[in-house]
């Protein structure tokens, strides 16, 4: 079902000029992407619908780059990489680009640019995204096929694979978590059913812990940032497998204290 929902979704990405596309993001969204969306109080069946499919797709939206002009370099799922499609290099105080048309010089890849701020794994995948020679709008495609558009059938797929790696994900490193050195009372939370801290949308485990508004601002404000996972278990593997263990200790005591506040909101009404 959510694979059928989720092509409304595709539409409203690929199509922002439709009638349907220009009504649903005037009344959910008008002053941010589909994404991030909120679901927003007493919504239409429709449109929570189309948010419980969004998992699906973050997992294969891509965006394919024209001028670069409405691509957000840090934001987008831009790159080819399959497994994880987003620039992972921190932001820096003199990064004075935030879209990919700062990257673009004469239709090419400004190289000297890109070598010299992002990391070398984010400046060769982007150096490998061929530009067009003609000028051109930024689009969105699907990845899990060569036409680049959405199929209901490789989506069912995908939210099949999803459903059956939140029961059991035999391939995440979960004994990594276990030599996170913190108390272990930091590794077992229970997430109930609905979001009380932003108010806006069901609670998942990763929407309280990662993409709430006020995980959000957590993760922003301290020196960990934020970046864009399409799952827990995404985020969980690139915390576990990429950072060294200082930071791993500081992730997981800010998680616990987003679910200690949450706890705070839903038990004692203190709200902060």
């Amino acid at each position: 079902k959510n694979a059928l929902v989720a092509k409304q979704g595709w539409r409203l990405l690929k199509y922002p000029n439709t009638l349907a596309s220009k009504v649903l993001k005037a009344k959910y969204f008008p002053h941010s992407d589909f994404f991030q969306a909120p679901v927003g109080n007493g919504p239409s069946q429709i449109w929570r619908s189309i948010c419980a499919s969004r998992s699906i797709l973050t997992y294969g939206c891509r965006r394919r780059i024209g001028d670069g002009r409405s691509t957000h370099i840090w934001i987008d799922p831009w790159t080819l990489k399959a497994s994880d499609p987003y620039i992972r290099t921190k932001v820096a105080e003199n990064m004075p680009f935030v879209m990919v048309f700062d990257l673009i010089l004469n239709r090419t890849w400004n190289a000297e640019l890109i070598r010299t701020h992002f990391q070398q794994h984010d400046s060769d995948n982007i150096l490998r995204i061929p530009l067009s020679l003609r000028e051109c709008d930024d689009d969105w495609c699907w990845a899990l096929n060569r036409k680049g558009e959405y199929v209901v059938k490789e989506s069912y797929r995908v939210a099949m694979e999803d459903n059956l790696a939140d029961v059991s994900d035999h391939s995440f490193p979960w004994h990594l978590i276990w030599k996170v050195v913190v108390s272990s009372k930091v590794c077992h939370m229970d997430i109930d059913e609905c979001c009380l801290v932003c108010g806006v949308g069901l609670e998942t485990d990763f929407r309280v812990l990662y993409c709430c508004s006020f995980a959000r601002s957590c993760w922003l404000l301290s020196n960990l940032g934020w970046v864009s996972f399409y799952s827990l278990n995404t985020m969980l593997s690139y915390i576990l497998t990429s950072l060294p263990m200082s930071q791993r200790e500081k992730v997981f005591m800010l998680i616990w204290s987003l679910w200690t506040h949450r706890n705070d909101v839903v038990w004692n009404q203190i709200f902060q």
